[in-house]
């Protein structure tokens, strides 16, 4: 398990806001987590920021990809 470490971290969320599209998704800093700004819908991580990199770094990508499922499952792809 790799120790949080503030550049890497602040590299990471920085990849998390800029995996979503600023006109449909606000990010949210605590709990880390998105809300959709067509429908209100949100989805966080429970429990607080992951202790470790490796753990951010997936969740990062399960947020990233239940965004990406959101959209095309709620608003079948459309802006």
């Amino acid at each position: 398990m790799t120790e949080i470490d503030n550049s890497t971290t602040c590299e990471i969320m920085a990849r998390f806001k800029d995996g979503l599209d600023p006109a449909v998704y606000e990010t949210l800093d605590e709990p880390i987590g998105w809300k959709c700004k067509l429908c209100g819908g949100r989805f966080v991580l429970s429990g607080g920021s992951p202790a470790s990199l490796d753990r951010l770094e997936r969740a990062v990508a399960s947020l990233l990809d239940a965004a990406a499922y959101h959209h095309r499952a709620d608003h079948r792809g459309a802006p």
